[in-house]
Formats: C-alpha cells, sequence, structure tokens
C-alpha cells in the first residue's frame, strides 16, 4: 500500500506537470486541474495495488539452476543470428552506415585533422580507429566506416542474445523472454542505432554487460567457485566498470554516484564492490591524467555541462524583465556579454543556441566558477518559479511519457571523405522510416518510443524487486537513475543519452516480474501439519 501511494503521488505529479507544460508552457494550478490529479491518483493507486498484488500472491515458483554452458553458447549464437538478420535491411539501406556531424568529427580527429578532444570520448574515438586502419589499408575512409558498422552490429547482437540467455537461466518466464527477443529484434530504434555511428551504441553494449555482472556478483554467483573464476570475475566488472566511466562523460559521475550507493545498501558483499570501486577510480583517473596532462587532449567545454543553467538564466531575462544593471546580472555579464542576444536566442527545450556562438564564455567562467555560480543562486532565489519552469521545460522530454523522442539518425552528413548513401537503396531507407514514424505514433506502441514512460517501468521494476526482497537485483538500477540524472543536464533531450537504460529494460523488468518474493508470505493458504 505504501508503494502503490507513492507510486501513484509521483505518476500523478509527472501527468500534472506534463499537462501543464504542454498546454500553457509553464506550470500553473487550477482547481478544475487539481480535482483531475486527485481523481488520477486515486486510479493509479488502486491500479498499482492491484497489480502489486497480482504478480506478489500468484509468483511462486523458484529459481533454477544455470543451464549447461553449451547450451548457453549456442542460444547466444543462435539469437545474434536472428538480431543480424532482422537489422540487415537497415544495413542495407543506410550503407555504408549513419555518420552525424560528430561521428564525422571524431573520424577527423583520429585521422590528425583536427586537435584530440575529450568532446567527444577518446576512448570511443580509438575504437573508430581501430576500425579505420584496416579500412584505410584498403585504400578508403569508407571500408573502415563499414568495418566499424559491421563490427559494432556483431558486439550488439552478441550482448542482446548473452542477455536474453541469462534471463533463461534465472528461470524467465517464457512469454517475458519472447517479448525481450521481439524488443532487441524489431524495436526499429535498436535497428537504425546499430548501423549509425554514435558512442552512445557500445556504450548501452557496456551498461548491459555490466548490468548482469553485477546481478551475478550481488547473488554471490562467484562465491563458490575457484580463486581464479573469482578474481577473473572481479577483473571483468573493473574493465566494464572503466569502459562505463570513460566511454561516455557523465558515465563517470553516474558511476561515483550509483556505485557508493550500491556499497552502502549491499554491505554484507561489499569487500569485492570496494575493491572494484577504488581500482576503478584509480584507472579511471591516471587514464584523464595521461589523457589531459601528458597527451595533451583538450576537455569537454564547460559550457556543455551548464546549458540547464544558462537556460535558467536566459528564461528570467526573457519573460520577466529583471533589472540588468542590478550587482549579480553584472557579473554574470562577465560571461554572458549580450543579454539581448541570449535572450532571443532561447530555447526552452535546447540549450546548443546560447552555450555556444560567443553566447556564453567558457574560458572565463573557468577562471573562477565560485563567481558566477553565487550569482547565479541569488537570481534564482528571486525568480524561484522562473527557474522551475526553465528546469521542466528543458528536461521534460526526460521524464514526459507524453512525450516522444525516439530521435535517428537517417543519413551521411556533408563531409570531406567522399562518404554518401546510395540512391538505389533509398526507397527502402525512406520506407523503415516511415515504419518508424508509424510504430512512434501508433497509440498503443508509441509510449515504448517515450523516454518518460522508460523511467516509469524502471520505477515499476525497482518498487516490484523491493517489494519481493530481491535487494541484490534491485540495487544496480541505482547506477542507471545516475546515469539519468546525469543525462538531464545535456544540452538537449534527445533519445541516445539514455539508450544504455533502454535495452536493460527487459532484463529488470523481466527479473521483476519473475523472481519470486523471498522472507515474506503473502499466500493465505494455512501451512500443512508435518506428519509424524
Amino acid at each position: 500500500i505504501i508503494s502503490a501511494a507513492t507510486l501513484c503521488l509521483l505518476f500523478t505529479i509527472m501527468v500534472f506537470l506534463s499537462y501543464q507544460l504542454n498546454m500553457n508552457g509553464a506550470v500553473y494550478f487550477d482547481l478544475r486541474v487539481l480535482l483531475c490529479s486527485v481523481g488520477l491518483a486515486v486510479f493509479f493507486f488502486y491500479s498499482l495495488t492491484g497489480i502489486f498484488s497480482f504478480f506478489l500472491n500468484n509468483w511462486e515458483k523458484t529459481i533454477t539452476s544455470d543451464s549447461p554452458k553449451i547450451y548457453s553458447i549456442k542460444l547466444t549464437l543462435i539469437l545474434s543470428f536472428v538480431f543480424l538478420l532482422c537489422w540487415l535491411p537497415y544495413f542495407v539501406a543506410c550503407f555504408p552506415g549513419n555518420l552525424t556531424s560528430d561521428s564525422l568529427g571524431e573520424i577527423r580527429q583520429q585521422l590528425g585533422l583536427s586537435p584530440l578532444s575529450n568532446h567527444h570520448p577518446v576512448i570511443h574515438q580509438i575504437m573508430i580507429r581501430i576500425c579505420l586502419l584496416p579500412g584505410l589499408f584498403f585504400g578508403s575512409v569508407k571500408h573502415g566506416v563499414i568495418i566499424y558498422i559491421i563490427t559494432q552490429m556483431l558486439v550488439t547482437s552478441l550482448v542482446f542474445s548473452y542477455s536474453i540467455t541469462f534471463m533463461l537461466k534465472l528461470s524467465v518466464s517464457r512469454f517475458l523472454l519472447v517479448f525481450s527477443v521481439l524488443f532487441y529484434a524489431f524495436y526499429t530504434i535498436n535497428g537504425f542505432y546499430s548501423v549509425t555511428m554514435y558512442k552512445d551504441v557500445p556504450f548501452a553494449d557496456i551498461t548491459l554487460l555490466f548490468m548482469i555482472t553485477l546481478i551475478k556478483e550481488l547473488r554471490g554467483s562467484y562465491s563458490s567457485s575457484k580463486f581464479s573464476k573469482r578474481i577473473s570475475s572481479l577483473f571483468i566488472l573493473i574493465v566494464l566498470s572503466f569502459l562505463f566511466c570513460t566511454v561516455r562523460n557523465n558515465g563517470y559521475y553516474a558511476f561515483v554516484i550509483g556505485f557508493i550507493l550500491l556499497i552502502v545498501f549491499n554491505l554484507k558483499k561489499s569487500k569485492r564492490l570496494i575493491i572494484a570501486f577504488i581500482v576503478t577510480l584509480l584507472l579511471v583517473n591516471s587514464y584523464f591524467f595521461i589523457l589531459f596532462d601528458v597527451v595533451g587532449a583538450k576537455k569537454t567545454a564547460s559550457g556543455e555541462i551548464l546549458g540547464l543553467p544558462l537556460q535558467m538564466i536566459a528564461r528570467v531575462v526573457s519573460k520577466e524583465n529583471p533589472d540588468l544593471k542590478s550587482k549579480d546580472f553584472i557579473i554574470l555579464q562577465e560571461v554572458i556579454p549580450d543579454y539581448d542576444n541570449l535572450a532571443n536566442h532561447y530555447l526552452p527545450d535546447n540549450s546548443d543556441p546560447i552555450k555556444g556562438n560567443g553566447i556564453f564564455l567558457s574560458e572565463v567562467f573557468d577562471k573562477n566558477p565560485s563567481r558566477y555560480i553565487k550569482s547565479w543562486i541569488k537570481i534564482g532565489m528571486k525568480y524561484p518559479r522562473t527557474y522551475l519552469d526553465a528546469f521542466l521545460l528543458h528536461t521534460q522530454g526526460f521524464w514526459d511519457p507524453d512525450k516522444e523522442y525516439s530521435s535517428i539518425s537517417v543519413y551521411i552528413h556533408e563531409n570531406d571523405f567522399g562518404l554518401s548513401q546510395s540512391d538505389r537503396t533509398e526507397s527502402l531507407r525512406v520506407f523503415l522510416i516511415n515504419l518508424h514514424i508509424y510504430l512512434s505514433n501508433n497509440s498503443l506502441l508509441s509510449p515504448l518510443y517515450s523516454i518518460g514512460f522508460m523511467v516509469i517501468l524502471f520505477i515499476f521494476s525497482f518498487t516490484l524487486l523491493l517489494l519481493k526482497g530481491q535487494l541484490q537485483v534491485a540495487t544496480p538500477i541505482f547506477i542507471l537513475a545516475a546515469l539519468w540524472i546525469t543525462a538531464t543536464a545535456a544540452p538537449c533531450c534527445l533519445y541516445q543519452y539514455v539508450y544504455g537504460l533502454t535495452v536493460t529494460i527487459p532484463l529488470f523488468l523481466s527479473l521483476a516480474i519473475s523472481f519470486p518474493a523471498q522472507g515474506y508470505s503473502f499466500s493465505h493458504k494455512q501451512p500443512e501439519l508435518e506428519k509424524s
């Protein structure tokens, strides 16, 4: 009842804010909407109580032992082939692959045509370089792109199929296994992303493997193993932790926040977790020292992570007509020279126009950040509601289930390498794009293309696992929650920013539904007397 009441309050607030922002572009409180919200809360409460009651009272099977290793390998390879077959039309339609301006920027850096920068993580650029080298040996960048896309498709298909076999070992129901296979195979975002040079695709693979490894670790899968296996499993956990921290820039912050919570809630198993945490931090910080201080790569500009604060200031200037000659605005003018330009370029859901083009001076901010943060806070105390509206509008795509943010890339950006997609496959490309648009706008399936709905599935899975006493399976979601929180600081809302969360939903939702309840008795049947 407490869980249902908590979630019903959270979901009602989400729907209320969504309605207000979509209708008014700001949050207003009126009696009619508040009464509707109360009715919606009652509906959510009784629905959630019924759903929780059903899963807690009608799922009493136990987890079986691991299936034979040979069977798991065969099934993994078969499923991987099935996924590749389903993604083949996307590869043909977008051949040699989808390349955004960011993708081409990474290629240019690895070819020595642009200065090395960690704006797009260098670890991912190294992955690109490994594929480019044999491609260049054959005579062109195009061959390197083809090698990269094929490698990405192979790795992603193997990771997805491995997650299915892992769920099978834990006795996930056949219906949920079939649903997971269909999701990985026919979800159009998976198809398009598999042939796109995004850092978010290998990061999603790493995230899924990281979650599976953590679940194995917390469930004690290695506690009775040989010493060599315990060491190798710890090594794998550290490697995945390192990649999680370095393949996406916000992965480092998500790891630190989420892993600390993971240790706190699993103190009985904290020894190996603490070792993995400390070793990972040492490796990651050593890597950053070598990258920035020895190699001399450029760090990400501070404006990239200050999009949200800039949005708040821009909204105050454009909506409130403040006194720009007051002390705090004069201080901020050192990093925002032209307030009129700031207001004219303000877009509620995208900070890209105001964090660049000379509107925000990152170099000046970096010299004394505390000075400008204090003024930003003081202005916020004068205009708290404007700050709140700016925050909600900027992050709306990350939490609003009514917002469809399934962005895909279906082209090769203009470039100097002679890369382009074939006109002969344009009809197939158009068909797949239209299929994606149709499914993402279909009233039944459109929630699957909303980041906000995916977040709801995570919250539901986490709550159900806690109710069932499956703390060891629920707590890895802390890291995913931290990843989602750090993603909201991005310049705008794009689906690939949280793609790592999306690919783990079949895993956590299936385990939440299939795992038995531990430590509680929800059955109303009387226990049978022991026969003498």
